[in-house]
């Protein structure tokens, strides 16, 4: 069975997913609820296809790109102002 790409799922189904994933793992969990709490990132993840979601025996879970977000945001093709890009590429 094919999974919808995440860009077409409810934000609150995409997060399930995504902390499906995430579970036990600590520092994905950290990263998550900071992009969670945010309110906008997942989203922005999601349209730029960063978020993969795939089914594991009858579970839906969803990851992010990490890698290919941070190459995506430093390229300046994720929207967002320029402080926040300054704030987080100076850490």
């Amino acid at each position: 069975m094919t999974s919808p790409p995440a860009r077409d799922l409810p934000g609150e189904t995409l997060l399930g997913y995504l902390r499906g994933h995430a579970a036990g793992l600590y520092r994905q969990v950290a990263a998550l609820e900071l992009l969670a709490d945010h309110g906008v990132w997942i989203g922005k993840l999601a349209e730029h296809s960063l978020i993969t979601v795939e089914r594991r025996r009858g579970y839906a879970l969803a990851s992010i790109d990490w890698d290919h977000a941070l190459l995506a945001l430093e390229a300046k093709m994720l929207p967002c102002s320029d402080l926040l890009t300054e704030l987080t590429m100076s850490r």
